[in-house]
């Protein structure tokens, strides 16, 4: 079992290696910096309009609404931060789950007002909470052996 674990183990390390050449790396990482800084473009337009012309938050949405909106500055706290608008903190139950177990469930069903939503939520922690288990179990299995 361990001769098979280790030949699967170098068989990876050696795809690696063949797959991510530096000059691979190297483009993937100037192709997400070119898509960053495209994406921050407007951000930087808007910096400098606030910087050059002191402006507050009303008086630029006032003078260049197009740029507050394009930008979501006009959206609210949980509007930006609640990815899982059905779920605490904005963090799906899956992960509430798997990364605290029979706590996380517990956390998603108290703090989540009754209907589908609660149902759907705890039913995700469940799962979350069966998947750590299982992974728990076959590292178990794997270190054991």
């Amino acid at each position: 079992m361990k001769l098979i674990l280790t030949f699967f183990c170098l068989l990876s390390i050696i795809n690696l290696g063949a797959v991510n050449t530096p000059t691979s790396v190297v483009d993937a990482f100037d192709q997400s910096s070119s898509t960053i800084n495209v994406a921050l473009s407007d951000l930087n337009e808007l910096n400098d309009i606030v910087i050059t012309n002191n402006f507050d938050f009303e008086t630029l949405s006032n003078v260049h609404p197009d740029l507050v909106i394009d930008n979501k500055l006009n959206a609210s706290p949980s509007e930006l931060f609640e990815s899982h608008p059905d779920s605490p903190l904005g963090i799906s139950g899956f992960w509430w789950g798997l990364c605290c177990n029979i706590v996380g469930m517990f956390i998603v069903y108290i703090s989540m007002d009754g209907g589908n939503g609660r149902k759907e939520q705890v039913k995700s922690a469940l799962y979350g909470c069966l998947t750590f288990v299982g992974i728990y179990a076959l590292v178990l299995l794997i270190t054991r052996s």
